[in-house]
């Protein structure tokens, strides 16, 4: 077992630290890489690495995967949204077994509740799947990813994850 990994993607300028002990020590843990390994002295680590500012106007958020990166689809799957106003939150997932593509289903939602126009909530954190090209035999690779600004991502280090983490970048959400 070990005490810290580094997971470091060069391409997406990306590196990911899992340790014991907080914030604060994954932060000095990701200067000491940085400065030790990529010869870079002064990083920010309290840069913002994911915003939701694309998912504000979920009609023009536009889930769509580059056809090399083999995704059949991608689909907004919840959203919670906090009121700017009250300290009142509200989370929509959209369940059952159809075949959703896009932002319509959670679109849909928000119409029947009426908050489809609504300047008073904003998205504090949204989760979204990205269904794969079947590739022989066996079910099909699917991915949910969330994502809480400014830093908060569950996303694991397989294949697949890393097509995601470029469709993010691709779509505006990871910003760094």
């Amino acid at each position: 077992m070990f005490d810290v990994v580094f997971v470091y993607t060069p391409d997406l300028t990306m590196l990911g630290v899992r340790a014991l002990g907080g914030k604060d020590v994954v932060s000095e843990l990701q200067k000491l890489f940085c400065s030790h390994f990529l010869g870079i002295d002064d990083i920010n680590t309290d840069e913002e690495r994911y915003s939701l500012a694309t998912a504000k106007d979920l009609a023009n958020l536009n889930l769509v995967a580059n056809a090399s990166y083999g995704v059949e689809r991608v689909y907004l799957k919840s959203i919670r949204l906090k009121n700017i106003g009250v300290p009142h939150k509200l989370y929509i997932d959209v369940g059952g077994k159809e075949q959703y593509s896009g932002t319509d289903a959670v679109q849909k939602i928000l119409k029947e509740l009426h908050l489809d126009r609504s300047t008073e909530w904003e998205p504090e954190s949204i989760k979204i799947t990205v269904v794969f090209k079947q590739i022989g035999r066996g079910r099909r690779k699917q991915v949910s990813v969330s994502i809480t600004p400014p830093n908060t991502c569950d996303l694991k280090n397989r294949p697949q994850d890393d097509i995601v983490r470029k469709l993010l970048k691709d779509w505006g959400i990871y910003v760094a």
